[in-house]
């Protein structure tokens, strides 16, 4: 903590850090935890950018909520609710790196501590639900507290096709070929009474074939196929 509140260069206080993991679960004099002080600092000459992300990918990765193993709760110290409650890119890079699985990232890290490589290499994502309903010490949703950009992020892994929550029940029909099953569009909800009126240029309440030719891509429709 003396390293972060002297703003020590990278190489001191990854070296700290990858010696005491546990430093990274105590809070600071002033009450916040040593990843908020990373996804809050701004880069610098000393500190680029992928030394931030890293740094916070390390402390966010040794304080997760649920286990690596199974997804089953364990003690934290809040780490994951502080970080994707901020909209910094250090905290977003870190909770997109520490949910994707190992395979599918560079290992940038030459140490070889078992236990800090299991941080290191991240792979959370396959624990998303756990991970988006823990609760802080609040009661508060990890989802509920997440930010704009970390939330983006968590819906990925969340989500069918990043923008669907699928409802959980039987499939809504179902054939020889096929399961339809019923889902909530999360996505970004498009105003189509703005868009229509819009292109009603002659104000009479009706979209004729040319007007709505002119606003068929912006709400999904192919004019090659609706208007030949």
């Amino acid at each position: 903590h003396i390293a972060i509140d002297r703003i020590e260069s990278v190489d001191v206080t990854s070296v700290i850090f990858y010696a005491y993991p546990q430093a990274g679960k105590e809070k600071m004099k002033d009450g916040r935890l040593p990843i908020e002080v990373f996804v809050e600092r701004k880069v610098s000459e000393d500190w680029p950018q992928e030394y931030l992300t890293g740094m916070a990918k390390l402390l966010l990765g040794n304080d997760m909520p649920v286990s690596i193993e199974d997804g089953t709760p364990v003690e934290h110290s809040g780490s994951w609710h502080a970080c994707i409650s901020y909209s910094t890119e250090t905290a977003t890079c870190a909770v997109r790196k520490v949910l994707l699985e190992s395979e599918n990232r560079d290992d940038d890290s030459d140490y070889d501590s078992d236990d800090i490589e299991e941080y290191v290499r991240g792979g959370f994502g396959k624990h998303i639900h756990a991970l988006a309903d823990a609760r802080d010490a609040k009661g508060r949703t990890a989802l509920g507290l997440a930010s704009k950009e970390s939330r983006e992020v968590i819906h990925k892994y969340l989500l069918f096709c990043g923008r669907y929550k699928l409802q959980i029940g039987p499939p809504e029909y179902r054939t020889a070929t096929s399961v339809v099953l019923r889902a909530q569009d999360l996505a970004e909800q498009v105003d189509y009474g703005v868009i229509f009126d819009k292109a009603d240029n002659d104000g009479n309440g009706k979209l004729d074939r040319k007007e709505l030719s002119s606003i068929a891509s912006s709400i999904g429709f192919d004019p090659d196929l609706f208007f030949k």
